[in-house]
């Protein structure tokens, strides 16, 4: 039985297990300028990442995932840098662990694709953990909390795939307030191949701001200016007009320096569809995936939207 996530526990003892369940995310408006006070348009994915405790007699916290098994002391917690995100989170509740335990990590998200990876990890550990020591956290807490952890680790971050993540659906997220807009939009995506690291991308961008800021400056509203055209589509439900949006953000996307010929050739194949309304990048750029709205009857990932954000099981 699934229960509230956030419900009030009798005690603080300690269970014997628990099992929290994360969605992958996928970003559809907004990127970088998210990171400039902007507004950005962040889905929920069905592909699922869980994170299982199971109670232990030992002082040793145990760590099995597709990286292998790791191990430490819960006095003394240090992973490898493979799983500094989960080192992350134990660290953030080590007063407050009572001894060892062991955490079994499964997920359906490939991290060389992106798709929120490291964030759906975060928010998992992070319910998970505050689930384990007793604690009640709102929505609201838990992504605050998940926001904080991935900026220190890997010293910047919108928040917004942690967002979709823990609200579920489709939504948009200025930094701090995520407000739904979707359960559900029609959308399918095509990887290229492989993947550029988040903040790379993101110093590049940064460092071409610096030379040309006044054009960047421009650049970063027109993407604002898109993705508030965008929410007004979402909610009006005009699929044609969120289409022709997606494609004008690719062309933002180009214009900031992010995109690549794989990219393009991918949203091109899509757009020359004609059950496909737009395509442009998703996430940073230089490399990932990216989406596409409508049907297409080429092969292509599974990404179908979902409505349940991060459960506790």
């Amino acid at each position: 039985m699934v229960m509230s996530a956030f419900a009030l526990k009798e005690s603080v003892r300690v269970p014997q297990s628990l099992l929290c369940k994360a969605p992958a995310s996928m970003m559809l408006f907004g990127e970088h300028s998210i990171l400039r006070e902007g507004r950005a348009i962040v889905s929920a994915i069905s592909k699922w990442l869980s994170v299982k405790i199971v109670s232990r007699e030992t002082e040793t916290i145990e760590v099995f995932s597709s990286f292998g098994k790791e191990s430490c002391p819960f006095t003394k917690i240090s992973l490898s840098s493979r799983l500094r995100f989960v080192e992350a989170a134990l660290q953030r509740f080590s007063g407050q662990l009572q001894g060892g335990f062991s955490i079994h990590i499964v997920s359906e998200i490939d991290p060389t694709m992106g798709l929120g990876s490291s964030a759906s990890v975060s928010v998992a550990m992070l319910m998970a953990l505050a689930a384990w020591t007793g604690q009640s956290w709102t929505k609201e807490t838990l992504l605050e909390e998940a926001v904080s952890l991935i900026r220190s680790v890997q010293g910047c971050g919108s928040g917004a795939d942690a967002a979709s993540i823990v609200y579920g659906g489709v939504i948009a997220f200025d930094g701090k307030k995520a407000s739904p807009l979707a359960p559900t939009l029609p959308l399918v995506s095509q990887y290229c191949g492989y993947k550029t690291p988040t903040p790379h991308v993101v110093k590049q961008v940064n460092d071409r701001e610096k030379r040309l800021p006044l054009l960047f400056s421009s650049l970063f509203s027109t993407i604002d200016a898109v993705t508030e055209e965008a929410i007004s589509a979402i909610q009006k439900e005009e699929l044609s007009c969120l289409g022709g949006l997606m494609n004008t953000a690719d062309g933002l996307m180009q214009a900031l320096g992010v995109g690549t010929r794989e990219l393009s050739d991918l949203c091109w194949r899509f757009r020359n569809e004609p059950s496909i309304f737009g395509a442009k990048i998703s996430g940073s750029g230089l490399g990932d995936c990216v989406v596409a709205l409508g049907s297409s009857k080429q092969k292509t990932l599974p990404v179908s939207v979902s409505e349940q954000g991060v459960v506790l099981q």
